[in-house]
């Protein structure tokens, strides 16, 4: 029995600077953004996509949330806050159609993820497979 890290030889991904810093800036400074978009650049490094500054309407950052994602089979993560004085949390999008290898990549790169942001400052881990 192999856990995921060892079928994948020894997954050793690195969290961008840019990804940590920026959600640094966003936390300290109680930025406008509702979430970052983060992915995994040549199957080694987490790298931010893109912000999404925060409304006063949830659902409607949810919808541009949905609307940011790739084509099919495209997974990504996102780090998010639900509300003002709510803690960031791990969205994991691993939609069903995608590749084998990257389901396991993404599978095996969360906790990496929450790691380098800081697992007080991101408890939250939610994962899902298809656009709502």
């Amino acid at each position: 029995f192999f856990s995921v890290a060892t079928m994948m030889g020894a997954l050793r991904l690195e969290v961008s600077p840019q990804v940590v810093e920026t959600f640094s800036t966003c936390n300290a400074k109680d930025e406008p953004i509702r979430a970052l978009q983060l992915g995994i650049e040549n199957n080694e490094k987490v790298v931010l996509i893109a912000s999404l500054e925060s409304t006063s309407d949830v659902a409607t950052d949810c919808e541009k949330m949905a609307a940011m994602l790739k084509g099919d089979g495209e997974p990504c993560y996102f780090i998010f806050k639900s509300g003002d004085d709510a803690p960031w949390s791990v969205l994991s999008y691993v939609p069903q159609n995608c590749k084998p290898k990257l389901r396991m990549l993404y599978a095996a790169s969360v906790e990496t993820v929450r790691k380098a942001l800081g697992t007080h400052e991101v408890p939250h881990t939610v994962h899902c497979t298809q656009k709502v």
